[in-house]
This record gives structure tokens, sequence and C-alpha cells, in this order.
């Protein structure tokens, strides 16, 4: 059996609006979503275990783990906070 690490999802927006009904409302309070992942996963997989996320494009989505800016490439930890938003424009 692999290790697994611990990490917390937030997600802000338009995919909130994806998420189930149950984690709509936890997250709405301000819960983050608590995932297991295999040790040595990267952003992107994520999106693999999580289905309802969608399919991210790095050009769509913003990702943030603990306060900074990453790609879906970044290799997560045990403790992480992935914060995942769409960009937004204004004028």
């Amino acid at each position: 059996m692999s290790p697994t690490i611990e990490i917390k999802i937030r997600s802000y927006d338009v995919i909130s609006a994806s998420l189930p009904d149950d984690l709509r409302l936890n997250m709405s309070m301000g819960e983050p979503i608590a995932l297991e992942l295999v040790q040595g996963s990267r952003v992107i997989d994520i999106f693999k275990k999580v289905p309802w996320l969608g399919r991210p494009l790095e050009d769509t989505i913003v990702v943030f783990v603990n306060g900074e800016a990453q790609t879906l490439n970044c290799e997560l930890k045990s403790g992480d906070t992935i914060d995942l938003m769409t960009p937004s424009g204004g004028g």
C-alpha cells in the first residue's frame, strides 16, 4: 500500500457551483474539503480523484497552494491547502 497525504481544497465561483449539494453546503460555511491522495501526487491529480471538479486547463483555472500561485504540476505535501478558482476580469 502506498503512503498517502491529506490535503484540503477550497474552491470558489464557478468551480463551487459544480460541487455536489452536500459539499457545496459545507464550503459555503467556510469548510474546506479534506482529500486523501497518494504521496507524490500533483495538483492535476486532484481532478482525476474528484471528477466533479471538471477537467482543468492551465489558462482556465488559477491554483494556489498554501497561498502561493502554482501550476497544475506542483507536487503536494500532507497538510497543504489548495485554493481553486477561475480567473476573472472586469472593467
